[in-house]
């Protein structure tokens, strides 16, 4: 198995100079920003006006409708249940700390335990 230096020391090159091209177009005094926001501004109106008309498209369609509302529906349960199991769990603790509540639990497992047999 022979190994080309040469090729890996040019494709590490080559990475190295995308890599930091890559950096400073992204990065946040990116060259592009600036002719980014003066091609949106320019264009602003066009921009708006398709995004209104996919918006109200949207808003008319009965299958988007029905997905916002099964979506809501399930946010909406999940944050239910999650508000319950807390409050569920915090009344447990306080019927657990409680020697008199434990007691009593401890007495009735007893006996369901002693019918059982």
């Amino acid at each position: 198995m022979n190994i080309d230096a040469d090729k890996l020391i040019l494709d590490a090159i080559r990475e190295g100079i995308c890599n930091a091209i890559k950096s400073k177009i992204e990065g946040y005094n990116s060259p592009l920003e600036p002719a980014i926001r003066s091609c949106v501004a320019k264009h602003e109106t066009k921009i708006s006006a398709i995004i209104d008309d996919a918006i109200g498209t949207c808003v008319n369609d009965e299958e988007f409708r029905a997905e916002i509302m099964a979506s809501t529906r399930t946010q909406l349960a999940r944050t239910l249940v999650q508000r319950i199991g807390g409050e569920i769990e915090k009344q447990v603790n306080a019927l657990k700390s409680s020697p008199t509540t434990r007691a009593r639990i401890t007495m009735a497992i007893d006996a369901i335990i002693k019918d059982t047999q």
